[in-house]
């Protein structure tokens, strides 16, 4: 082999290289692009969810505050019942937040970010993996 020929092929594996960093930073950019879209759908998803619950134990609550002053027959009553109830309620919330929202979110993001398996084939494909 001349120099000429060993020239050649190290332009040819130069290009080779550049090729396969381009595809992986390419790879890298989709794999992000995917963990971004399934995160932004699930927290929309969940604060949609969030305030529909919240809209249905508000009305909730306003029926059951009337039903009570109509009970009870002191409107004031019946509120500061009402508003005791939502106060306990968000004690409890506050005193299991940990248990609730953080360690589920740790979680989640772990696996959304840290699985690559999961990230990187369809369940489809794995399960066609799976038999073969």
């Amino acid at each position: 082999m001349d120099a000429e020929d060993k020239l050649s092929q190290l332009e040819q594996l130069m290009a080779d290289v550049t090729e396969y960093i381009n595809l992986r930073i390419d790879a890298l950019k989709l794999r992000i692009a995917d963990h971004l879209s399934a995160f932004s759908g699930l927290i929309f998803g969940t604060l949609l969810g969030v305030l529909l619950l919240l809209l249905a134990l508000l009305f909730i609550l306003a029926g059951f505050t009337w039903w009570l002053s109509q009970a009870l027959h002191s409107p004031a009553v019946a509120l500061f019942i009402t508003g005791g109830f939502i106060l306990c309620l968000t004690i409890l919330v506050f005193a299991l937040r940990k248990r609730i929202f953080t360690n589920r979110m740790v979680r989640f993001f772990i696996k959304l970010f840290f699985n690559p398996a999961s990230a990187e084939e369809p369940d489809s494909v794995k399960e066609e993996n799976d038999e073969a």
